[in-house]
């Protein structure tokens, strides 16, 4: 992330859904992945018909998420692998979810369990959902947040929505 201000640095001025952004490692400063975070989709039925526990706060919220590699050796001057930020669901009115863990719905893999296209340069991409427990009302007036570690060391929410 190079110099970020203005829009996307606030949960008022987020950036749009779609939005790419380019994230460098924190300990080389080379730009390593590529994020783009695309329209939450409610699967709350979807968890239902798989017959998952039904989320304790009214709907599940899936945040489908695009990463690609730019940079392999920097990914391996960075100890080898990536960190992935953490990240949250805010709602409108200020309170905010945390991704729920353990929560697998057929169609909508985790990090954890997506599956790596690889391009001819040897470039690995991954999309994946992650899934949060939210107040149904929250879904459709929240924002997605990313906190960010810049190669200074200092810290920086990127916001979506």
């Amino acid at each position: 992330m190079k110099g970020l201000t203005g829009k996307g640095t606030s949960p008022d001025s987020p950036l749009a859904f779609g939005t790419p952004v380019v994230l460098q490692s924190a300990s080389t400063g080379r730009d390593t992945l590529q994020f783009t975070v695309n329209k939450p989709i409610d699967v709350t039925a979807a968890a239902h018909a798989a017959s998952i526990t039904p989320p304790k706060n009214g709907a599940y919220l899936a945040v489908p998420i695009q990463s690609r590699e730019i940079d392999v050796n920097a990914i391996s001057d960075a100890a080898g692998n990536v960190t992935y930020p953490p990240s949250q669901w805010s709602s409108a009115s200020g309170g905010y979810y945390y991704p729920t863990p353990n929560v697998e719905i057929p169609g909508y893999p985790s990090i954890d369990t997506a599956q790596p296209t690889t391009d001819s340069a040897n470039i690995n991409s991954y999309s994946y959902y992650e899934i949060y427990d939210v107040a149904a009302n929250d879904i459709a007036n929240g924002r997605y947040a990313m906190l960010l570690t810049k190669p200074d060391g200092t810290h920086q929410v990127l916001w979506w929505g």
